[in-house]
């Protein structure tokens, strides 16, 4: 959103680390990292980003940082069976910003769990790296959709 000339000089890296300890709820803990490789000399420009992160209707938002700061998403709506929490992560450039998000997801058991990342127009690529359960299964750059199960 309004990146300028920016969005080349950008690179992010997300993280997510999945827990299922079988107790029903599952602990989603999101890391999204946007480093700005840019000086802000014309017309490279702070970039500002909007992240639009998607979980299950029934998941709870219990934490979320900007830069080790409590954040609160600038939008909470429901979006079909899901929900979808929205954050501001402006950078300047020679700057690192790292978001990081916790989700409490109920787990229903008669359905497979499906990870999907949707790649942003735009981006040649993002660094994606998937846990769960202390099993790495994605480690990677990402230049398309991927989806999984769990």
């Amino acid at each position: 959103i309004g990146g300028m000339k920016s969005s080349v000089k950008m690179t992010q890296a997300v993280n997510l680390s999945i827990t299922d300890a079988g107790t029903g709820l599952a602990t989603y803990r999101l890391t999204v990292t946007r480093t700005h490789h840019g000086t802000g000399s014309w017309p490279d420009h702070e970039n500002n980003n909007f992240t639009r992160i998607v979980v299950p209707a029934t998941a709870t938002l219990t934490a979320a940082t900007l830069d080790g700061e409590p954040a609160s998403p600038t939008l909470s709506e429901p979006a079909a069976s899901r929900t979808a929490f929205g954050f501001q992560i402006d950078t300047l450039p020679g700057t690192t910003r790292t978001l990081v998000a916790t989700f409490r997801v109920p787990i229903d058991r008669t359905l497979a769990p499906t990870f999907s990342w949707q790649k942003q127009p735009g981006v040649v690529s993002d660094k994606l790296t998937v846990h769960y359960n202390g099993r790495t299964l994605i480690d990677r750059d990402v230049d398309r959709d991927v989806s999984i199960e769990l």
